[in-house]
């Protein structure tokens, strides 16, 4: 048996990112938004199943009108395991 079978299956979440115009790049990055811990206290760096429950998250967190404001955007994130050390 190989030793990627043995791996998990790669998982899929949602997550919420909001793009900036970092220094030194011609595009925006997609970053956690309230990532600086001097500004939150708490980053909005969740996973989710649904966009159903990424939306719902948005209301739990008062974070609507921060999103709009900032352009935040759904993404699709795949966790890929390679290999066991």
């Amino acid at each position: 048996m190989s030793m990627k079978s043995k791996l998990p299956k790669p998982e899929r979440f949602l997550t919420w990112r909001v793009p900036v115009l970092c220094d030194g790049e011609k595009t925006p990055r997609l970053l956690v938004p309230r990532g600086d811990p001097f500004e939150h206290e708490t980053a909005m760096d969740l996973l989710f199943d649904t966009e159903e429950q990424a939306i719902e998250a948005l209301e739990d967190y008062d974070a609507e009108e921060e999103a709009k404001e900032e352009g935040w955007v759904l993404c699709e994130s795949v966790v890929t395991p390679l290999r066991k050390v």
